[in-house]
């Protein structure tokens, strides 16, 4: 067992090393100028915060970019960014230009987007496309801030329709299957001209997606007509009732020897439109 002057002289000895380990400590003003002096040598490269209060080396910042875009959920501006992380503008831009590739960022009008956040965004339209079975890209592209060639070409592949034509739909097979059938039977017992007014308004589509599904059927025989006039305020008029007002103008022009354009036009129930008589011509 040491004795009492072996504990004293342990005393000693710790408050020597003590006294030692606080002489060798460095101020924060003998930090600033070893890291500056460091950068002077160019040993280490540091990029100072915009509140003077730290330094990150450039691979730290680049997954500081990377954790400040997961917070706001995978989309977010560079200048945002920036603020949040209390980093030169220029430095954060320019992280985002080096990581990009790597982790499969889009840059898109100032703002850094993740794959994370378009598959979030996709899941979202998919639900809203189950409900609805379309929606438009206009609607899309307002409703997230996003432009319509990105939609179509980052957000599409991963949506559950397929776009119009004229890239301002997107539908899901099952409601243009529906549409069809709707369709086909709006039209296809139709003995007389029918206004399409009501089936637009019925079922809210425009006149692309309308005469797309109209001329698969023409295409298919499944209804046998024609359409005078355009959009909503169109006509169908059914083959069947041609052909009957055909025959009975000319029973009448048999029987009578003439028929005037005007009794002719009233006879066809289409309002004078000279797409009828064109018609009938076509049809006889």
């Amino acid at each position: 067992m040491a004795d009492w002057e072996e504990i004293l002289r342990l005393q000693a000895e710790l408050e020597s090393v003590q006294e030692e380990c606080v002489k060798s400590r460095l101020s924060e003003r003998n930090c600033v100028e070893l890291v500056m002096k460091l950068k002077e040598l160019k040993l280490i490269t540091l990029i100072h915060s915009t509140n003077g209060k730290f330094y990150l080396t450039p691979d730290r910042v680049n997954k500081e970019v990377l954790t400040s875009l997961g917070e706001f959920g995978g989309r977010a501006s560079v200048a945002d960014i920036s603020t949040d992380l209390g980093i030169d503008f220029t430095i954060v831009e320019k992280a985002a230009d080096h990581i990009s590739a790597e982790h499969d960022l889009i840059k898109l009008q100032g703002q850094l987007i993740s794959s994370v956040y378009i598959r979030h965004l996709a899941a979202q339209i998919n639900s809203l496309l189950k409900s609805r079975g379309i929606i438009t890209i206009a609607e899309i592209c307002r409703s997230h801030d996003l432009p319509s060639d990105f939609v179509i070409e980052k957000l599409l592949p991963s949506l559950d329709g397929k776009i119009n034509s004229e890239k301002s739909d997107i539908s899901t097979n099952s409601f243009l299957r529906r549409l069809e059938v709707r369709l086909r039977g709006f039209l296809v017992a139709a003995l007389h001209p029918v206004k399409v007014a009501d089936f637009y308004r019925q079922n809210k589509i425009d006149e692309t997606l309308f005469n797309s599904i109209f001329n698969k059927l023409i295409e298919a025989a499944q209804i046998k007509g024609k359409l005078v006039g355009r959009g909503n305020s169109a006509t169908f008029i059914p083959t069947i009732y041609i052909q009957r007002q055909t025959i009975e103008i000319k029973e009448k022009i048999e029987s009578q020897g003439h028929i005037g354009l005007t009794t002719l036009k009233q006879q066809m129930q289409l309002n004078k439109d000279s797409d009828a008589i064109t018609f009938m011509k076509e049809t006889d």
